[in-house]
């Protein structure tokens, strides 16, 4: 199984804009606003845009592994029951 890198390259956009916009709000706030109530607001915002991205990383991994186990099992379930079929035919003769 190969890893395309554009492939891997193009998913990870929005995961980096969302981190570094996080960032950036943070870095911004601490340096230029002096309202506690903006600052608290926008520091928010900066987790949520932090946060978000792991959230979502978390559940292609839950999902990536769950599909890949689901193909198996189905994959095992299909040969068990070519097997029992052809057995029944066997005895059949």
């Amino acid at each position: 199984m190969a890893i395309n890198i554009q492939n891997v390259l193009l998913k990870m956009i929005p995961y980096v804009l969302s981190v570094a916009g996080g960032v950036a709000l943070f870095v911004f706030t601490m340096d230029e606003i002096k309202n506690p109530d903006v600052t608290d607001l926008i520091n928010n915002i900066s987790a949520s845009l932090l946060s978000i991205p792991v959230v979502f990383l978390f559940y292609d991994y839950a999902n990536y592994r769950v599909s890949r186990r689901l193909k198996q099992n189905s994959a095992n379930n299909t040969d068990n029951t070519r097997q029992r079929s052809n057995g029944k035919r066997n005895n059949k003769k």
